[in-house]
């Protein structure tokens, strides 16, 4: 690899190729990287690992989960919910559980046209399909339902009919 600097690479990093995965190797040996979770790693050694997580969410939602769409109860609250589950649909079939963060992928729909583009190559749902996908009933496993309450929602709808008329 051409003499990259730990400097030069994001908070979280991803190997992507089999010489970065190498490289990243030798680092982990002199104690320069640690390793967060599955294929996820960083150069902090300092920091805990929740709190780099939660900083990083999005890219590291977009590495585990390249294109999926922020979908249900994480597409209304744009963050993670209170025990750190984020919810997409995308590809994957698994979990993710990672130190103060939950990647939940589900089946479904990709993204639709009405769907926006969000950072690191994610879609969020646009709001009203939140909104109707959010009034699947869903249960708590573990952890927080993947739908907001109904209460919850007629709460946001007010907030949006006060807001926008």
């Amino acid at each position: 690899m051409n003499k990259m600097s730990i400097d030069q690479l994001p908070e979280v990093i991803f190997p992507t190729s089999r010489k970065l995965t190498k490289w990243i190797s030798a680092e982990m040996a002199k104690g320069r990287l640690r390793k967060l979770g599955p294929k996820l790693y960083t150069a902090n050694l300092t920091d805990d690992p929740a709190a780099i997580l939660r900083r990083n969410v999005w890219r590291i939602v977009s590495g585990y989960c390249p294109g999926a769409l922020i979908a249900d109860r994480t597409a209304l609250e744009a963050k993670p919910a209170a025990d750190g589950s984020v919810f997409v649909i995308a590809q994957r079939a698994r979990s993710v559980d990672l130190p103060g963060l939950k990647i939940r992928p589900r089946p479904g729909a990709g993204p639709l046209a009405s769907d926006r583009q969000f950072m690191t190559g994610l879609h969020l749902a646009s709001r009203p399909r939140a909104l109707l996908e959010n009034l699947r009933p869903s249960r708590a496993r573990g952890g927080v339902a993947r739908t907001l309450a109904r209460a919850e929602i007629e709460e946001l709808l007010e907030r949006d009919l006060a807001a926008g008329g």
